[in-house]
């Protein structure tokens, strides 16, 4: 939601711009707007994958959490 809010005001934003006499601002504006939402967009595909990836440890150290042997 926030991020189509974010879109859609950069779009307004331009749109004033164009027919503004004072565009110059809206259009600054609507350049962070954009640059937020493209910043909160790539922020979220980041977590997506984080989340289904598997953790692994870097090749030739031990992980933190190594498997114990279990007890018979």
């Amino acid at each position: 939601m926030k991020l189509k809010l974010l879109f859609w005001s950069a779009v307004v934003l331009a749109v004033i711009g164009a027919y503004s006499a004072e565009g110059t601002l809206f259009y600054f504006f609507a350049t962070h707007l954009m640059m937020i939402a493209t910043g909160l967009c790539m922020i979220r595909r980041e977590q997506k994958t984080r989340a289904g990836a598997a953790v692994k440890a870097p090749a030739g150290k031990t992980s933190s959490a190594a498997p114990r042997a279990k007890a018979a």
